[in-house]
């Protein structure tokens, strides 16, 4: 998307994120963090986890930065202005990320355990907010172009029951053989705040957070060709604290009953359903409630 210089200054103005001040641009070649939006904090030092043997440290140099940052979701949920009945759930980050003009990038989601990175695809246009990284492998995405100088505006939902999403951002060129070297974004949430659905005695790395689908779509299309057709998706969990939690999501399956299977209230043991409901809704509000 290219727009007059004048817009992409005031945009630049607009991307002020969630901490850090500003500083001496990394070289014009490289990806460069401008900020990340979001509710919680950057964070500097080191965070301990209470599930794992993972320690997240990072240095806290200004932005933009090429280092690898780190970013604290929390708290874990939080109540619209003037509605308090009302709880969403904090998933949401859009990490501005610029480069030089006339490139593109990549987008992948670091597995650990000597795994291969998972590579990311941008969601449709119009279809609202991505799904959860993981579990969709999908992130949201807007840019904008003045010729010199690249920015784009990453959007991407992490589940309510993740400890950590890392990611990392390559810049491309049709020119280049090789992708530059990755900038590196950490997307973590306090163990104690983790809200994860499931098998009550079940690790938290196995089961899934509100919203989230637990089983992966079926290999294939539909029934008669085609890949299926969006569902507008309402989880919520009166079981779980804190009550009044609802999560909206949007994705394509072939049926209801599909739904129901992937995010685990039908088969065997569909024990969420001991907790959390599932249905159908017209838009985001009719779920979550005015922002």
């Amino acid at each position: 998307m290219h727009i007059a210089r004048c817009a992409t200054v005031m945009l630049l103005a607009l991307l002020a994120g969630c901490a850090g001040s500003p500083g001496k641009a990394p070289k014009s070649r490289e990806l460069a963090l401008e900020s990340v939006r979001m509710t919680g904090k950057r964070i500097c030092g080191s965070l301990g986890s209470t599930t794992t043997a993972s320690t997240f440290s990072f240095e806290c140099p200004p932005l933009p930065t090429a280092v690898p940052t780190g970013w604290l979701l929390s708290p874990a949920w939080e109540s619209p202005a003037g509605n308090p009945q009302r709880v969403r759930a904090n998933r949401t980050a859009v990490i501005n990320v610029s480069g030089p003009g006339a490139t593109e990038i990549d987008v992948e989601l670091v597995r650990g355990d000597a795994q291969l990175n998972l590579p990311l695809e941008p969601s449709e246009r119009g279809a609202g907010a991505p799904g959860e990284v993981s579990a969709s492998r999908q992130f949201g995405v807007t840019t904008v172009d003045d010729g010199k100088r690249k920015l784009w505006m990453i959007e991407v939902t992490v589940s309510t029951c993740a400890e950590s999403r890392h990611l990392q951002i390559f810049r491309r060129t049709p020119k280049e053989l090789e992708r530059s070297k990755p900038l590196d974004v950490y997307l973590v949430r306090d163990a104690g705040e983790l809200l994860c659905v499931g098998q009550a005695d079940a690790n938290p790395a196995m089961r899934a957070g509100v919203g989230d689908p637990a089983n992966p779509r079926a290999a294939g299309g539909c029934a008669g060709g085609g890949t299926g057709k969006p569902f507008q998706i309402c989880e919520s969990c009166p079981g779980l604290p804190p009550r009044g939690l609802s999560v909206y999501a949007t994705e394509k399956y072939c049926s209801w009953d599909e739904v129901q299977q992937a995010y685990g209230y039908s088969g065997e043991t569909p024990s969420r359903a001991q907790l959390c409901k599932l249905s159908q809704v017209g838009s985001r509000e009719a779920c979550e409630g005015k922002p």
